[in-house]
């Protein structure tokens, strides 16, 4: 009985540390292919672009820096509780005095805000370059995701424009043609 009650406690014990580290890889990926690009386009200019000021001292290039806040909160990061995270508030336009980014144009799609969120939720890891780079290589491997499918070019300016992926309705003109059967007319 004793043996039994020990190895249920292992079981349960191993099963939480692969589902933990499940979540760490999930978080990992959605930063490396959706929410640091999220934070490049629409919070770097102001919160971290090299060489440039960063306002309101919130810095927002690194995990730790996040994690310390600015000049107005220490809770900007909090990770596993996006609820309690001023990143959240702020995005989602829920406060008056933290709105970002602040122009309306500039807003986050509901997509990106349930991202971001997600990667709090997850623990909010944040993958070194090299791991990163790992995630990126594997996806733009896969010719179909569900950001779409990507199409064999001869290349682009920029990677983005190289991998960019297209819905599957929206690339009908690149599907090979097929010999429709003959017409049956009904009198």
């Amino acid at each position: 009985m004793r043996s039994l009650f020990i190895a249920s406690v292992i079981l349960t014990s191993l099963q939480t540390g692969s589902v933990t580290a499940n979540q760490n890889k999930e978080g990992e990926q959605l930063f490396a292919l959706k929410v640091r690009s999220i934070l490049e386009s629409k919070c770097f200019a102001c919160h971290g672009e090299q060489g440039k000021k960063v306002k309101g001292e919130l810095n927002l290039t690194t995990r730790a820096d996040l994690i310390k806040g600015g000049e107005t909160s220490d809770d900007v990061l909090v990770p596993f509780h996006p609820e309690k995270s001023l990143l959240i508030t702020a995005i989602e336009w829920k406060e008056e005095d933290y709105e970002m980014p602040p122009k309306e144009n500039d807003r986050l799609t509901e997509k990106q805000i349930e991202q971001v969120k997600r990667w709090i939720l997850l623990g909010a890891p944040w993958p070194n370059e090299e791991r990163q780079k790992k995630y990126i290589l594997e996806e733009r491997s896969k010719e179909q995701t569900e950001d779409g499918v990507l199409v064999k070019t001869s290349g682009g300016l920029s990677d983005d424009w190289t991998y960019r992926r297209y819905k599957p309705e929206d690339i009908w003109a690149f599907q090979p043609l097929i010999k429709p059967g003959p017409s049956v007319f009904r009198s």
